[in-house]
């Protein structure tokens, strides 16, 4: 069956009406709100007030002395989240950006978020679906349903069967016509819903959270008990204030906070040399506390990529082979390269298959 598509014109049209094919429920938090987000603290709060308090008693030095520590742990705490959001930002960006589309009746490449409803969409195996969509015609076609429903077992599809964004075609081909775009998929209501979700504070946080709003309550008592004193003694009532704030200040833990992030972020580095990403600082000590993780497996432990581990020839030999899933780095020629058993297998492997390795800009 021949397809024709959309033309150029319907799909700038579509394009202005519907939107990228992009999900924008996608949290990606710019530099100055990770940054903003080190003062939220109810601590460091009460150290900003207690350094411009200082600063206008006069005491400048001290003042100076609070704000560095201040610094201190905004810097160390924004350095290691913003690295951590650039680490995920490049691996969101390691997925190959384009799809084979039928427009004015050719056949052409185009970076999936200039997808739009009605678009035509040729799939091969090993492709992932671009959007949501309805299959006009199928050749022995299963598809991976495991990002959306987290079943790793393929399911077969016939025409006129729905598909869905991010779902991976595992055997066969097939074209679809695109229903839905960007956050309308089912895979942009999810994301929406984890968006939404309301952010949960750690049990660090929450302790850290009961310790600020005790030193606050015991500072503005000790304030006010001090003030009274003086001012029963027969101070001066401005000198009064300022002693008593002075003297109320000095209860504060400065040092608690940047503590307490030097310690995670050394946590948060241990980590990383393992190959765990930790994207909020608190998350260490939540970690350290967790005793059972009940994990989704393929895509989380497993990487849903069926790779070659050994090879045996007819001769009797076995062959190690290395690598990980799909990727193609660090790949060399052995001497076994060179046997004619090995190159006949391959050979017939490469024949019998259609899958292909893209290589991109980004990846």
């Amino acid at each position: 069956m021949s397809y024709t598509g959309i033309t150029k014109i319907e799909a700038e049209k579509k394009l202005t009406e519907f939107g990228l094919n992009e999900l924008k429920a996608k949290r990606n938090n710019p530099w100055w709100k990770i940054l903003f987000s080190q003062f939220s603290d109810i601590l460091v709060i009460i150290l900003i007030i207690a350094a411009l308090i200082t600063f206008l008693h006069g005491d400048h030095i001290d003042a100076i002395v609070i704000l560095v520590i201040i610094i201190l742990n905004a810097g160390i705490g924004f350095f290691q989240e913003f690295k951590t959001e650039k680490t995920l930002e490049a691996l969101q960006n390691m997925v190959n950006p384009e799809a084979r589309v039928i427009r004015d009746g050719e056949e052409k490449s185009i970076d999936i978020k200039y997808l739009v409803p009605d678009d035509i969409v040729i799939l091969a195996e090993g492709d992932k679906i671009p959007a949501d969509g309805i299959l006009l015609e199928t050749h022995s076609l299963q598809i991976s349903e495991a990002a959306l429903t987290g079943e790793s077992v393929p399911v077969k599809k016939d025409e006129q069967d729905n598909v869905f964004m991010g779902t991976a075609i595992v055997k066969g081909s097939g074209i679809i016509k695109v229903t839905s775009t960007g956050d309308k998929t089912e895979i942009g209501n999810i994301a929406k819903l984890a968006v939404e979700t309301e952010n949960v504070l750690s049990p660090l946080q929450k302790e850290l959270k009961n310790i600020g709003i005790f030193v606050l309550k015991v500072t503005l008592i000790l304030c006010v008990f001090i003030f009274l004193i003086l001012l029963f003694r027969g101070a001066d009532l401005m000198k009064g204030f300022m002693y008593s704030v002075s003297v109320a200040i000095s209860a504060v833990p400065e040092g608690l906070p940047t503590t307490i992030t030097i310690a995670l972020a050394l946590g948060a580095t241990v980590l990383s040399k393992k190959n765990v990403i930790v994207k909020k600082l608190p998350s260490v000590e939540t970690l350290g506390a967790v005793t059972t993780i009940c994990s989704d497996k393929t895509g989380t432990l497993t990487r849903n990529e069926m790779t070659v581990r050994e090879i045996n020839t007819p001769d009797g030999q076995f062959i190690n082979l290395v690598g990980e899933g799909y990727d193609p780095k660090n790949g060399h020629f052995t001497g076994e390269a060179n046997d004619p058993d090995i190159k006949m297998l391959v050979e017939i492997a490469y024949k019998c298959n259609d899958a292909k390795l893209v290589k991109n800009e980004k990846s």
